[in-house]
């Protein structure tokens, strides 16, 4: 009988909200269970020690795709006959398809685990296309904090996370921004520096788990991402839960988990982003994100990892 539990990580967490940990919730699940569980990254292990320290008879939750653990992998799959082996690769197949011969790799390996859970419903058909079962977790978000948030705001404001990344794509809502006619304030994060252009502020990156991340919520109405791929991009959903009205990137990813609760624009289409912004900034915008939201709670989340742990022990 399978007694013990470890969460694979490439990396601790650093200063994010303890309930959206994606990490952190599936101990949470595995302790439900009963489970002796315990948090195991390759950032303080090579492969070889790390395979070392996990028994047989164990339950593994592997999370992430990098060189470190694909060897992990293949030497606890053939190695502990007697453990269950869970997977969540977090990946966009649009980003991988970038990388050509990387896919079939990453589906042979996918394929060696007990179960798989998807980030997404557009990555959950990827695997069935292929024959492999999966189930959509998503990524969990603390709808109780983030609704509180939306409570406080007294005021308009557009809000963008990753200026300072190319995929991220503010280039589109710079663009977008000289054909409305708006003084509102609009903050755009993960800058190199903190500094101001006319109502645009740009600021350096902003930890989840600091007061400057929830004052953000605050002060903001209308949440942007232009982003060329994306896998469970968490700031939008905390968006929804906090009441703001969102614009974003029209691709498979984001259309697969959002679907008609939000407005959607081409990447590099700054004048449909002009037109979705101004819809908002009009208040002509219904909300459809009540369900959206209850879906992907980090409690929902954690009832599924939970599901998927007690068929395999």
């Amino acid at each position: 009988m399978i007694k013990k539990f470890f969460c694979l990580t490439p990396f601790y967490p650093v200063r994010v909200i303890p309930n959206e940990d994606y990490f952190y919730v599936s101990v949470v699940a595995a302790k439900q269970l009963g489970l002796e569980a315990e948090l195991f990254s390759l950032s303080r292990y090579t492969p070889q020690e790390a395979y070392r320290l996990i028994p047989e008879r164990s339950l593994i939750h592997c999370h992430g795709m990098t060189r470190k653990m694909y060897e992990l992998y293949w030497r606890l799959k053939f190695n502990r006959k007697a453990s269950r082996m869970v997977i969540t690769p977090h990946t966009s197949f649009g980003y991988w398809g970038m990388f050509g011969s990387f896919i079939p790799f990453a589906v042979s390996l996918v394929r060696q685990f007990n179960a798989l859970c998807a980030i997404s419903p557009y990555e959950n058909d990827f695997y069935k296309e292929r024959g492999i079962n999966s189930s959509v977790l998503g990524l969990g978000i603390d709808t109780e904090l983030f609704s509180g948030l939306g409570r406080e705001r007294n005021k308009q404001g557009i809000l963008f996370f990753g200026g300072g990344r190319k995929e991220k794509n503010s280039k589109t809502l710079l663009e977008a921004l000289r054909l409305i006619n708006t003084d509102v304030t609009v903050t755009i994060t993960e800058c190199a520096e903190n500094t101001d252009s006319g109502n645009i502020r740009y600021r350096k990156r902003v930890d989840a788990a600091t007061p400057e991340y929830a004052q953000l919520f605050r002060e903001h109405s209308i949440f942007i991402n232009s982003s060329y791929n994306e896998g469970f991009p968490l700031g939008v959903m905390e968006a929804y839960a906090s009441g703001m009205k969102c614009c974003i990137s029209d691709i498979p990813t984001l259309r697969s988990i959002y679907g008609e609760s939000a407005l959607y624009h081409h990447p590099d289409d700054h004048r449909k982003l002009a037109q979705n912004i101004k819809q908002c900034l009009d208040d002509d915008y219904p909300d459809r994100s009540t369900e959206l939201i209850k879906r992907y709670d980090y409690k929902t989340v954690i009832e599924k990892l939970a599901a998927i742990y007690k068929e395999l022990i």
